[in-house]
């Protein structure tokens, strides 16, 4: 009889007291790491809110440089004005340059070894200085602003800094060889994969941004939209 009474007496401490209080404490712990997450989740929010300004700039800027780079690195008729114009909340950016997609049977890898050889070592020095002064804009931009950029857009800006370094060294190597007309056929390959190589880390960057893009428009339609009719949206 007592063993039963015992039983009973657990019984009731068991379902009236012990698993309500754990139900409770569980719930209590739930509602506070949510209450947390959703904290921390809103502090991030206007975190980023904060620097979007400053990140949409350094998109402006990147895409600038990696226009002027296809220009400087690509062969004349693989490389073309271009009449987009990008929007990142209020600012407005165009790369100025594309690749020209258009040019049929083309090979541009063989396109650059022949353009390279007509070039005088002179004047390759002189591409390659300017485009020197890209790597610097470059790192200056990481040194200033790397905290602000999105990770994988900072692994692809990173390449293209990577590729900018080897052909500097390139044009070190190149520049000690005694005959100042003409550039060696191995350095001519060598010279050519870097800059090919160079090609596809300023297209990669410029893709990312297109995709980060709010808006995109023709140079027509946003001096439109500037002087012209004013009420008018841009396309997506």
């Amino acid at each position: 009889m007592e063993d039963l009474v015992m039983d009973i007496s657990n019984n009731f401490w068991l379902s009236v007291v012990i698993v309500p209080t754990i139900i409770n404490i569980g719930t209590t712990i739930l509602g506070i790491v949510a209450t947390v997450f959703w904290i921390d989740g809103k502090l991030k929010e206007r975190e980023e809110k904060k620097w979007l300004p400053s990140q949409h700039f350094i998109y402006s800027k990147m895409m600038k440089l990696c226009g002027r780079g296809l220009r400087l690195t690509l062969p004349t008729r693989f490389v073309k004005s271009s009449d987009q114009v990008y929007h990142f909340g209020q600012v407005t950016s165009s790369p100025d340059y594309e690749i020209n997609t258009k040019v049929e049977g083309s090979d541009l890898y063989s396109e650059w070894q022949l353009e390279l050889k007509i070039f005088t070592k002179k004047e390759i020095s002189q591409t390659i200085d300017r485009l020197v002064e890209i790597l610097s804009e470059l790192n200056e931009i990481l040194a200033q602003s790397a905290y602000l950029i999105k990770p994988d857009l900072l692994k692809l800006i990173f390449n293209a800094r990577e590729e900018l370094e080897r052909i500097q060294l390139t044009k070190s190597l190149i520049s000690y060889q005694e005959n100042l007309e003409d550039i060696s056929e191995p350095d001519n390959l060598i010279l050519t994969h870097e800059l090919i190589s160079l090609v596809a880390a300023f297209e990669n960057i410029l893709k990312w941004l297109f995709q980060k893009a709010d808006k995109q428009e023709s140079q027509k339609e946003y001096e439109k939209w500037i002087f012209g009719d004013v009420n008018r949206q841009p396309t997506q």
